[in-house]
C-alpha cells in the first residue's frame, strides 16, 4: 500500500510529523502545529472557555502565534501555526474554510477578556481583509 507524501505548504518540501515533549505534532520543515491539533485546541477553547487561549497574528498574515498553558517556548511545545497548513488541510479534507474561520473567530472572542489586545489585532486584520 502506497502512503501519501506529506508536503509543507510553506516550503513545498517533504515533511514528517515531529512530536514535541508535550505531545504536540509539528511539521518537521516549518514547526507549525498540525492542523488537526490546532482545530482540536480551538474546539476545546470553544467548549471550555476557562482555557487560557491567546493568539497573535504576525505581520506576515499567514502565521498565528499561540500562548498555551504550560508551554513557555518551542522546545516545550508548539507556539505557532501557519494558516497555509490549515488552508491545505481544509482543501484536502473537504472542509468549509468559512466555517473554520467562524470557529477561529468564536475561539478568539471567548478569549477576549483574557487577551483583548490580541483579539483587537485579529479583528482589525479581519476588518481590513488582511487574513
Amino acid at each position: 500500500m502506497k502512503t501519501a507524501e506529506l508536503r509543507c505548504p510553506l516550503t513545498a518540501t517533504v515533511s514528517i510529523d515531529r512530536i514535541l515533549p508535550n505531545g504536540d505534532h509539528v511539521c518537521s520543515q516549518c514547526g507549525s502545529l498540525s492542523p488537526e491539533q490546532f482545530l482540536k485546541y480551538v474546539d476545546e477553547v470553544i467548549n471550555n472557555p476557562s482555557i487560557d487561549f491567546r493568539i497573535e497574528l504576525s505581520d506576515r498574515r499567514h502565521k498565528v502565534y499561540m500562548n498555551k498553558e504550560g508551554v513557555k517556548n518551542s522546545s516545550e511545545g508548539a507556539i505557532k501555526h501557519y494558516l497555509l497548513h490549515l488552508k491545505q488541510y481544509c482543501e484536502d479534507m473537504g472542509l468549509d474554510q468559512n466555517e473554520i474561520d467562524n470557529k477561529l473567530h468564536q475561539a478568539f472572542t471567548i478569549s477576549k477578556e483574557k487577551s483583548s489586545v490580541y483579539l483587537e489585532i485579529f479583528e482589525q486584520k479581519l476588518k481590513n481583509n488582511m487574513l
